[in-house]
This record gives C-alpha cells, structure tokens and sequence, in this order.
C-alpha cells in the first residue's frame, strides 16, 4: 500500500490531468477528483487499527496541507452501521449506540485536516446494511429510520455529501431494478430534498444543546429549503414500544407549522410484534400510503397544518418532520440557499 504522501501525489496529479481535460469547458463543469474512499473496517478506539489510521492519516495531512492542498476537491470514506452478515442485523441496525459510530469515525477522519483546507469531506458509500444490504431490512421502511439519522449526523460532523448504494442494485436499492417500483427510502429521500435544507442548526432544548449520543429519540434541525424565515426540525424515534412526544419551543406566536410523519404503510399486515412493522414494504405519509403518480412521477407530499404550540406525535419506529416560524425570525437561514455549510443556532425543541 502507497504512503499517504504518495497517494496525495497521485491524487494531485489525477485532477492535473482532469483539468487539462476540461480546459475549454467553465469551472461548474470541470468534475472533482474525490481522494480515499476506503471501507472504514476499524473504528476509533479499536486495538490493532493504528496502522490503518496512521495511513489514513498520512494522506489527509498530505493532501490538505502543504503545496498539494489545493489540488484535492475531497476526501472521502465509506460507512456502514452493520453488515447483511450479521445475526441480528434489523436490530442492529436500528441500535442507537452503533448508529452514533458514524459521528465517531467521520470526527476521527477529519482529526488531520489542515486548518483553511476549502475541500470536502464526503461519505462515498454508505446504505443501512453492507454486502449487497439485507433482504427486508434495506429495502424496506425500516432503513429510512437509518436514513434519517445519518443524513442528521452527516450535517453535525461536517459531511458535505452521502453518496448511496445504490439505486438498483441489490437489497440497498432505492429502486426496484425488475419492476421499477420504488422502495420506501426513494420517497424519504425525495421528501427530504423537497423539505429540509443544507444549512445545519443546533437543536435545544431550553439552553442546552440536544445530545443524540445514545438515545433511541434523536433530533437534528436544519434551515427549511424553500424558505429563509423557516426552520425544519427532524425526529427520528428508534423505539419499538415507545411514542415520544415533541413541543417546539419559541415558535411565532399564532403561527402554525407543517408536520411529515413517515411511517410503516402496512404496519399492521406484519402482526403485533413492533419490530416487524419496519419490514413494511409501504411507507406512509400521515397515514397515506405514499404511490407513484400514473404517469410515474412521485407524489405531491403535502403536509399537514397544526397549530405551532400543539406537539407533535411520532409512533414507534417512525420519523417526523416539524417546518415552523421562529418567534425571533431564522436569522441563522438567511442566504442558507446560496451557503450550504454554515453553522447556525436554532431549531429549539422541547419535550425531548
């Protein structure tokens, strides 16, 4: 195995080539050369991965800092929280403690990064389960919890991109391939690029900061995507038993906010065991079960008006999505459209 200086070098000499390649064409166009993408088989704390970090390492310095950091668009690492291999991977996967290790590793991943580096950080593969995701677990609603989750964390640890495996291939499919149906994690997924935009807020509850690390109810807020004065804050309850209730906090008075509750489509086809509930092929929107339009298109999501002091209800096993008005007004969000990484305060929650 290359150095990490060596595989900087390399690296720096790819996007030589590339932008050579593109040389007539605008700098939106020219693609991004992206560096490391290694499966992330050893995790901070663990003995024996000291060598595996300490390349890791290496590169990250050489890269980022140094006459060859301006030549690296991003570095990238690929995640999953369990394996299709394992005993219990439906429960494992939901596991809030394994869930956390993606906050771990990404931290740990951007330990060397040189400070004023300008590129990114990505996760460049990543689904619910690896090897090939896990039949009635990947493609099922009970991946979307994970979905929700991670896509929640990769804000907090500055992940700028998730790339995921995939979408029609195998059982992390987002996409049926034989019959084109989508599975629930294609409607997740389109409602969160129609609702929740990239500017990331801390959550709080009254004035301390949301803690997720190790719980089943785990909050994150972003800046809305199609408003600058809004603010969406993401629920996602891993719980098999439990309803937990969400009050927002320092709403504007009188005003009333739009909630998206996902849950199984057909819970009840799957018996009285909770845990089977994730198994649900279907995924419903506040308790509509969501379809492809006859012409193909994915549904319109409507979401349900409530007055913005009523909490919000979210079911075992299910994720919530809460848009309101500060009473303060979303500083945090202002020109969130044009600036995807900014870090602001907000988002307050209650009853957590």
């Amino acid at each position: 195995m290359p150095s990490g200086k060596t595989y900087a070098g390399d690296c720096a000499r790819l996007k030589g080539m590339v932008h050579s390649a593109y040389s007539a064409y605008s700098a939106a166009l020219v693609p991004k050369v992206v560096c490391g993408d290694w499966s992330c088989a050893v995790e901070p704390g663990d003995s024996g991965n000291s060598g595996w970090w300490e390349m890791v390492d290496g590169l990250i310095a050489a890269a980022t800092a140094g006459p060859q950091s301006s030549t690296v668009d991003a570095l990238s690492l690929h995640w999953y929280p369990a394996s299709s291999h394992d005993k219990h991977d439906a429960r494992e996967d939901m596991n809030a403690t394994r869930l956390d290790k993606f906050s771990e590793v990404f931290r740990r991943f951007r330990k060397d990064i040189a400070p004023g580096w300008t590129g990114e950080v990505w996760a460049g593969e990543t689904a619910s389960l690896q090897n090939g995701g896990g039949s009635g677990v990947s493609d099922r609603f009970q991946s979307t919890t994970w979905l929700y989750d991670q896509l929640g964390q990769q804000g907090d640890v500055g992940v700028s991109r998730m790339l995921r495996e995939s979408v029609t291939v195998g059982n992390y499919a987002t996409v049926n391939g034989t019959s084109g149906e989508p599975f629930p994690d294609y409607y997740s997924t389109v409602l969160w690029r129609r609702v929740v935009g990239s500017r990331v807020l801390a959550p709080m509850h009254g004035s301390a900061r949301v803690d997720n690390r190790g719980k089943d109810l785990r909050v994150y807020s972003r800046c809305a995507r199609t408003s600058t004065a809004e603010v969406v804050v993401v629920v996602v309850n891993l719980s098999p038993t439990a309803t937990s209730m969400l009050t927002l906090e320092g709403a504007k008075a009188g005003s009333t906010k739009k909630e998206w509750l996902l849950t199984a489509g057909n819970a009840k086809a799957h018996g009285t065991d909770v845990w089977d509930w994730g198994r649900s092929d279907e995924i419903a929107l506040n308790g509509a079960v969501l379809k492809l339009s006859a012409t193909g298109d994915a549904p319109l999501m409507a979401p349900k008006e409530t007055a913005a002091t009523q909490p919000v209800a979210i079911a075992p096993l299910s994720v919530a999505l809460a848009q309101y008005t500060p009473a303060a007004g979303a500083k945090a969000c202002a020109g969130s459209h044009t600036a995807s990484s900014r870090r602001g305060t907000g988002g307050r929650a209650a009853g957590v």
